[in-house]
């Protein structure tokens, strides 16, 4: 596979240059060369090189995300060059500019910088800027051949240690998912008769968050809270979650007591995200009529407005010990009726959205 090399100059007759003195390398195989003009145009040829059209995963893994995609989209990506090598003066945007750029979009690109001896206070900024060498102009093509055979070794070097940190990374997330899973199956252990409520919100919640245009980030986020919302019932006698009469005042408050417990049990663990205060919160209502505390509008974070509506909307479609499951026909009729009073609005849209279309359904329940 030849060593392709993106070349960043406003000069079009040192990048025609270019193509003659390495036509050898190039007619063999060894380099292939792409040209932009400015650090805008390199960054638009990166962008059209690292895009990709596969789907997002939308499995049932606890930990999804697109750890996998950036990696192979920024990282391991065959059709990015290892190596760009960038002037510092150029219109719209320089090289400084760029090699930061590069640096964060595309880590294991290498970035040689070649400029004059007058600039070398920029060529100090640019190496102190992610650039990871420089070449003098006038250009000593002997010397610049030297230059990117090292550089593009130091593009392997990084790109095989970006892919162990990546499988370390992804090993831990599988861990760490599994270990998430069997902590939500202790409450449902107790509960038999509310077996896979966590996971059927989980899987709702995601759909919602997706649809709400939430970023991959939250969206896990919001999976993650979703799959241990329930967690605090592990303190609530058992007789009293399989009661299959109504409850009285008392066991109906220490039932609602399971959003503080299950906060209390969460908020040491140091989640990405608020995971603890989004399960805290997920029985609150927009007019302040929810538990434990009371909270109202956007004192109430958007994850947990979301887990809200798909903990309701599960709840009443499924079967509980005190009456058959509803289906999500009636719990969507009766989101849709407290809307703006108890649910979020633009969530309860997005909710009768998924359903109506056929975008989600729990199966099985109608």
């Amino acid at each position: 596979m030849p060593i392709r090399i993106l070349f960043v100059d406003d000069e079009p007759d040192l990048r025609l240059l270019v193509r003659q003195r390495f036509r050898e390398q190039i007619e063999e195989g060894r380099y292939e060369f792409l040209f932009a003009n400015d650090g805008v145009e390199a960054i638009e040829t990166l962008e059209q090189l690292s895009r990709t059209d596969a789907p997002l995963a939308d499995d049932d893994a606890l930990i999804s995300g697109t750890g996998e995609e950036i990696f192979e989209r920024s990282i391991m990506n065959p059709d990015l060059p290892g190596i760009v090598l960038t002037d510092l003066n150029m219109p719209r945007m320089g090289g400084i500019e760029l090699a930061g750029m590069i640096r964060s979009l595309y880590p294991a690109i290498v970035v040689v910088v070649i400029s004059a001896y007058d600039d070398f206070d920029n060529i100090r900024k640019a190496m102190n800027n992610s650039a990871s060498d420089f070449v003098v102009k006038p250009v000593d093509f002997n010397e610049l051949e030297l230059t990117i055979e090292k550089s593009y070794a130091r593009h392997l070097e990084t790109i095989e240690y970006n892919r162990k940190i990546f499988e370390g990374s992804e090993k831990l997330k599988r861990t760490l998912g599994k270990t998430l899973e069997a902590i939500s199956m202790i409450g449902e252990i107790r509960d038999p008769y509310t077996a896979g409520h966590q996971k059927r919100v989980a899987s709702l919640t995601r759909a919602l968050s997706r649809k709400l245009g939430l970023s991959q980030d939250r969206t896990e986020g919001v999976f993650v809270a979703a799959t241990l919302h329930d967690i605090g019932k592990i303190y609530v006698p058992a007789e009293i979650l399989a009661k299959p009469g109504l409850l009285t005042p008392v066991e109906y408050n220490l039932i609602k007591e399971h959003a503080r417990l299950g906060y209390e049990i969460l908020k040491s663990i140091e989640f990405p995200w608020p995971v603890a205060e989004i399960v805290y919160q997920h029985h609150e209502h927009l007019d302040g009529s929810g538990y434990p505390r009371g909270l109202k509008c956007e004192e109430i974070l958007l994850e947990a407005r979301i887990l809200c509506v798909a903990d309701f909307v599960e709840a009443i479609s499924s079967h509980r010990p005190y009456r058959v499951a509803l289906g999500s026909k009636v719990a969507i009729a009766d989101i849709h009726s407290e809307s703006g009073k108890f649910f979020d609005p633009a969530i309860v849209d997005a909710c009768v959205n998924l359903f109506e279309s056929g975008e989600f359904s729990f199966g099985g329940e109608d």
